[in-house]
């Protein structure tokens, strides 16, 4: 699954576009947080039990 980040610099929008690789609940007990093909741990807006079902 592909995981899009989106963030604006300047008033230019950029988009990102990684693999996600591994997931784990994030130290808020709730949401998740993805491995990135890039190497970096990202938390997400997403609770763990909604990416699992996106996942499946």
């Amino acid at each position: 699954m592909d995981f899009i980040q989106q963030h604006s610099d300047d008033g230019k929008i950029k988009i990102r576009v990684s693999t996600i690789t591994a997931y784990r609940l994030s130290n808020d007990g709730v949401n998740a947080e993805v491995l990135l093909s890039d190497g970096n741990w990202i938390r997400t807006a997403t609770s763990l039990s909604k990416l699992e079902a996106m996942l499946m």
